[in-house]
């Protein structure tokens, strides 16, 4: 469910390498969620959303990934903001697609939140829960965030050729 930092900037960096083609753009920034998650990486919630014990966020976790929802909106908003505001003239098919392309790549976690936060234990979500966890990578700290680091700086580096 967390980090959404990455997910977001590489869907912006998605976003921008494919300015010409929107609708591919938002395909790939969603796909690109999948492949985010099969590398190792550092996220409180991988393995305890499939326990049959989970009961929810506690408090440290829901600060965790409300801080992270805030830096990532304001990183998403920065990149809608700049493609506006670019010269010689605004682009606001390009800010549509960077602000679409972010969300589509947090989708797949965003779909989690009534279990995550909620409680709720529908089946078909206990099921998409199930087909997540398969391509989640694991690594602990500090490595598990380094990887996301060098994920979120090549991201950045692109969004912002």
């Amino acid at each position: 469910m967390v980090l959404m930092i990455p997910h977001t900037i590489v869907g912006v960096a998605v976003a921008t390498a494919v300015r010409r083609q929107p609708a591919l753009a938002l395909v790939l920034a969603f796909f690109s969620h999948f492949v985010l998650d099969a590398i190792p990486h550092w996220d409180p919630l991988i393995g305890d959303l499939k326990s049959k014990n989970f009961s929810g966020v506690g408090k440290e976790g829901r600060i965790i990934i409300a801080t992270d929802f805030l830096v990532a909106l304001d990183i998403g908003l920065f990149f809608v903001w700049r493609a506006l505001n670019q010269a010689p003239l605004p682009d606001p098919v390009l800010a549509t697609t960077i602000f679409c392309a972010a969300l589509l790549a947090n989708l797949p976690d965003g779909i989690m939140t009534p279990f995550v936060f909620l409680g709720r234990r529908w089946g078909w979500l206990e099921a998409y829960i199930r087909f997540h966890s398969l391509v989640q990578t694991k690594l602990p700290l500090p490595w598990g965030v380094l990887t996301q680091v060098v994920v979120a700086a090549t991201g950045l580096l692109i969004a912002l050729r």
